[in-house]
């Protein structure tokens, strides 16, 4: 099957079938002429999340996404995060198991908002403060949105998705990023054994995308290789990493790229080894570029279903000192005691190291697109000093309205 054709059916699937909820906050209240402007604007996210769809065709798609999360998915989800999350905080909060299953699924089937979300952002206490907030299935429109004044141009995108030429224009301005030792075509027929030849351990991934979709480490051994995902599945043979590498192939064009450590002052943080990573989300703020948020996203083991776990610390932007979030921002008691344990193990200093050249990176980098209002930075600090990895504009946005507050509040980004 060829590879365009391939990603169109892949696509179709991925929004037709595994796909649970619609792009955006869909209610009722779409069809009244209030004058919110919460109201508005959600409407405007989700009516622009469907990019070049078809207008009529995109309705469609949508109202299928709609009767399966209403009618299926919304009030199963509902049930299983109260069931998870309920009895503590009616221990902690005395707000009843009731009253926090009629909000979550009011919430959940009234506006189409994640239950996780619910708890994430405290809804269950302040439902009426639903709107304030950008959910992660929204974020793509809203960061076009605050980018359209600036004179957004497709070709911006598009430079900061092919990791490639983003690297290319960042080295031209000394940005530290890392390298890339060799590009393999999509749908190659070439083993990794081959590509890799004499190496012993490599970092793959798609060259264009974000989230680590398809991503892998791979390590070689007396026994072949054996490699991790980067959502932290175990690939324990060489079979496994052949078809993860065959995965990859599928997706897109693969970059090989070393396999970075962390410096050895943070190390210690990150209970598997993997890699620590700094985000810096530089922003437009009066016609000078400054910082929006910082954080360390600190892996912290496997959750149930196996993925990798990330605990975040806040990072003060001015000196590059870190904090972990607070006690309440915490979903779960647990949660919390493995912050506190994460927190244990930090340097004294609770400083990253060469902050100063992280963040004047960030913002030289930035200044290449003065179109685009903020992009996150994904940074790992080795022992050389940090190193980028790539930039990314479709930014996950429950993490920065958890510390800074919501962005459609009062004194948000509305």
């Amino acid at each position: 099957m060829p590879i365009p054709f391939r990603r169109l059916v892949q696509g179709i699937r991925r929004e037709l079938w595994q796909r649970r909820r619609p792009h955006g906050l869909i209610t009722w209240r779409y069809l009244l002429p209030g004058t919110d402007p919460r109201i508005r604007l959600h409407r405007y996210f989700w009516w622009h999340s469907g990019g070049r769809w078809p207008r009529a065709m995109w309705f469609v798609v949508e109202s299928w996404l709609w009767l399966r999360w209403v009618f299926w998915y919304g009030w199963r989800a509902s049930w299983r995060v109260v069931r998870r999350f309920g009895s503590e905080v009616r221990a902690e909060q005395g707000i009843s198991l009731k009253r926090q299953a009629w909000i979550t699924l009011r919430l959940a089937l009234g506006y189409c908002v994640l239950p996780g979300d619910v708890y994430r952002f405290r809804l269950y206490r302040t439902p009426g403060s639903v709107l304030d907030y950008v959910y992660d299935h929204e974020a793509s429109a809203y960061h076009t949105w605050r980018s359209a004044p600036l004179g957004l141009k497709p070709e911006s995108l598009q430079c900061i998705q092919d990791k490639v030429t983003l690297a290319e224009r960042l080295k031209a301005v000394d940005v530290p990023v890392v390298a890339t030792r060799q590009i393999i075509a999509a749908g190659s027929a070439l083993s990794l054994d081959a590509v890799l030849g004499n190496w012993t351990q490599a970092f793959c991934k798609t060259r264009s995308g974000n989230q680590g979709r398809g991503a892998f480490a791979v390590r070689r051994t007396d026994n072949g290789f054996v490699g991790q995902t980067f959502a932290g599945y175990e690939l324990a043979t060489t079979a496994d990493t052949e078809a993860a590498w065959s995965a990859l192939l599928a997706l897109d064009d693969a970059l090989i790229q070393p396999l970075l450590t962390n410096h050895p002052d943070l190390a210690p943080m990150a209970e598997s080894g993997e890699a620590i990573t700094v985000r810096y989300i530089s922003e437009w703020q009066g016609g000078a570029l400054g910082c929006l948020l910082a954080t360390l996203e600190i892996p912290a083991g496997r959750g149930d279903s196996g993925r990798t776990r990330y605990e975040s610390m806040s990072i003060d932007a001015t000196v590059g000192r870190f904090l972990p979030l607070p006690a309440e921002s915490r979903t779960s008691r647990q949660a919390q005691v493995q912050t506190e344990r994460i927190w244990d193990r930090a340097p004294p200093s609770r400083t990253i190291q060469d902050w100063s050249v992280l963040a004047d990176a960030s913002h030289r980098a930035h200044s290449l697109f003065p179109d685009i209002c903020a992009i996150a930075w994904d940074w790992i600090v080795t022992p050389e000093g940090p190193v980028l990895l790539e930039g990314n504009t479709g930014w996950g946005v429950a993490t920065p309205q958890i510390i800074n507050g919501a962005f459609l509040g009062e004194g948000g980004k509305l």
